[in-house]
């Protein structure tokens, strides 16, 4: 299960995210591995917060895809959890089992509702090429707000 550096200092009794960074680095050369070890993609985060939504099993497997799609078309500055948590929340509306922002909010910890809003935002003239064609047609996109 993917963890972001965020989730492991809540849980790490004080200890700060950038010692926290540090030490993973440290690891990873340490151990030879590839530094692209260390970078968790959307399409992890998308799948964790799916499940932690309750969301059904197709739900989950649109986000991941969906997700994976995402790289080449959002800002490179948006942060993999930001990208997941847009794509759960744009699954959830063409989905059966509708989930409120809030909700998505309080599953992800993306914390700034404006950062769900701006990366639905970014992703939106996009969905077409993102979200998998057998969960969700050209008219099911067409009934999702527009940003």
């Amino acid at each position: 299960m993917a963890l972001s550096i965020k989730d492991i200092s809540s849980v790490a009794d004080g200890a700060k995210q950038s010692k926290i960074t540090s030490a993973v680095r440290s690891v990873v050369d340490k151990l030879g591995l590839p530094p692209q070890l260390i970078h968790i993609r959307a399409a992890e985060f998308a799948k964790r917060y799916s499940i932690d939504l309750q969301m059904n099993r197709q739900a989950i497997k649109a986000a991941e895809e969906a997700a994976e799609r995402c790289t080449d078309h959002v800002n490179r500055s948006r942060p993999p959890s930001s990208i997941a948590a847009a794509v759960v929340y744009i699954i959830a509306q063409l989905s059966y089992e509708k989930k409120l922002l809030k909700d998505i909010k309080e599953a992800t910890g993306v914390h700034v509702v404006n950062t769900i809003k701006g990366t639905y935002k970014d992703l939106y003239p996009h969905l077409p090429k993102i979200i998998p064609t057998w969960f969700a047609n050209a008219n099911d996109l067409k009934k999702l707000h527009s940003p």
